[in-house]
Formats: C-alpha cells, sequence, structure tokens
C-alpha cells in the first residue's frame, strides 16, 4: 500500500496503523502493485479529489481507499470511475477498521455505486447538492464500511 496525505502529521497516523499490522507494508507510490491499494486522506472529497487520483494512478489497476475528514461533493459513480474502493471518515479510523478494509480491498471488493453511496452515508459524511442522485441525507453515525457485494 501507498499514503497520500496533505499532511506530514496525518501521514506519521497512518503509518503508525501499518506499523500495527504485520500483514501491512508500505510501498513507494511509484512501485505500487496491481493488489496494491492507494490510502489517500482528504478533508473533503471534490472535483479536485479526483484529479488527484488521476495524476497518482498508474498502468495496473488502482485501487484507493480515501479517509476523509468531513464532506463528499462528487456522484459516487464518477468516484469508482477514478478507482475508489472504500471509505472511512477520519474521526471513525481505527488500527482495526484501517487494516480491515484495506485486506478487504486488497483481497478483491469491488465497489458498486449503491455500496458507495451507503459508505458516504453511514460514515455521515456531509453531501453537496448533485453529489448523488438521491437526496442528502446526514447520519450521525459513523461506521466505516466495506461493501463485500
Amino acid at each position: 500500500m501507498a499514503i497520500h496525505a496533505s499532511d506530514p502529521i496525518t501521514h506519521a497516523g497512518l503509518i503508525e496503523y501499518i506499523r500495527k499490522d504485520s500483514s501491512l507494508y508500505e510501498v513507494d507510490g511509484d512501485s505500487i502493485g496491481e493488489n496494491d491499494v492507494f490510502v489517500v486522506s482528504v478533508e473533503t472529497v471534490e472535483i479536485s479529489t479526483l484529479e488527484i487520483l488521476r495524476k497518482l494512478s498508474n498502468a495496473s489497476i488502482m485501487r484507493f481507499l480515501l479517509i476523509v475528514e468531513s464532506a463528499w461533493n462528487v456522484n459516487a459513480s464518477a468516484a469508482i470511475t477514478h478507482g475508489v474502493h472504500g471509505i472511512l471518515r477520519y474521526s471513525a479510523c481505527s488500527p482495526g477498521a484501517f487494516s480491515q478494509t484495506l485486506l478487504a480491498i486488497s483481497g478483491g471488493v469491488r465497489p458498486h455505486t449503491r455500496a458507495i453511496e451507503d459508505m458516504i452515508t453511514d460514515s455521515g459524511l456531509r453531501r453537496s447538492p448533485g453529489a448523488s442522485g438521491n437526496d442528502i441525507r446526514e447520519s450521525g453515525g459513523v461506521s466505516p464500511l466495506v461493501s463485500h457485494g
């Protein structure tokens, strides 16, 4: 797995999560392989986030886990098209949830629009109009989810 975080403190925290699970290891973003997951930490998911994912992608199949702080402002199907396979809310991210989600994604979890929509809703991220075909909903729950469907 490789990590892209906008600040060094978040990056260090995610590295610490890796160290707590012997089945996880970090690779350089340039040498990420087909079964690796690229972890990207952002404040808000928006069009510029999708551009970051596009720039981080390489010729191999790219899988992204987004660690999101506060809001989701893009369509779920656009996120899937850009390689998003999972979402964790920053405030609910723990070493166990992080490891479980990464292992599920690297093990072949295939995202679909409904699963990503459910992850966004269940995480309690704020949503902007037009971010989905559904009504904007806010949830008090912050449970990290990965769909196995």
